[in-house]
């Protein structure tokens, strides 16, 4: 039986995805997530506005993702997974 075993790359695996098909297949998928972020943020806003500034740890870590998608280094998935799994 010529199978492939599941834990060995193909060559299609290996290939990088160009910009262009990068953004075909997520770009949909990133615009509604960022819609979601900035009607939270509104929100947020809205509250604070009323009520007065919250003092919130989870409000400091996203505003430390949201920083490091604006940033131009790389790594964005991981370095934005350690500010969310940070204990405390």
């Amino acid at each position: 039986m010529n199978r492939h075993d599941a834990t060995e790359p193909t060559d299609a695996a290996v290939e990088p995805l160009s910009g262009g098909r990068v953004l075909e297949l997520y770009f949909l998928k990133a615009r509604a997530a960022s819609l979601d972020i900035a009607a939270m943020l509104d929100r947020l806003s809205r509250a604070e506005q009323s009520l007065g500034p919250v003092n919130d740890e989870r409000k400091v870590r996203l505003k430390s993702a949201l920083h490091v998608l604006a940033d131009e280094a790389g790594d964005k998935a991981r370095r934005i997974q350690e500010i969310f799994s940070i204990k405390g």
